[in-house]
């Protein structure tokens, strides 16, 4: 080497990668399924004639004891003037979750005996009632605005860093 020159050494590292589905997908899944909670819960709009009626029925007879609304709400009483929409008991909103499913994929649900044939009918009314909760939640609508919410980018973000690693896996 001539006198006064430099050199650089460079030494490859192994990049590593990890595609499984489960470890990629349940962050994301998860920062999502708060997302649309948070936004259920925000929601102001208020219950229509019909609607009120039957909640508070609902509510005057959780009150009483009454064997039937208790089945209908275990966990989580109707609340006294509560009267916003998908907001009486909490159990929709609190129900939203991330589940994992075969394969490795995550799965964001809402809770089983709510928005279903069984409690809302057959006709027209459940079509009607996501309808309206895809209005008052957006993010179902366009689920692109998700990526606007900072919970959701960080768990992208962390889970494209999960992806992959310089070295070694151990």
């Amino acid at each position: 080497m001539a006198k006064g020159a430099r050199s650089i050494t460079v030494k490859a590292q192994p990049i590593t990668t990890n595609f499984d589905e489960s470890t990629i997908a349940e962050g994301p899944a998860k920062a999502i399924a708060k997302r649309i909670a948070e936004v259920v819960k925000k929601i102001g709009e208020p219950v229509g004639g019909e609607t009120l009626k039957t909640r508070q029925r609902h509510l005057k007879a959780y009150r009483q004891g009454k064997a039937w609304v208790q089945r209908r709400y275990p966990k989580h009483p109707p609340k006294s003037g509560e009267f916003r929409k998908w907001n009486f008991s909490g159990t929709f909103q609190k129900g939203i979750k991330a589940v994992s499913g075969k394969g490795g994929e995550w799965v964001v649900q809402g809770p089983r005996g709510r928005a279903n044939r069984e409690t809302s009918g057959t006709g027209g009314e459940l079509e009607t009632m996501l309808d309206t909760l895809r209005r008052l939640v957006p993010e179902l609508a366009r689920p692109r605005k998700l990526l606007r919410d900072k919970g959701v980018k960080k768990a992208l973000e962390t889970s494209v860093r999960k992806m992959f690693k310089v070295g070694k896996l151990q």
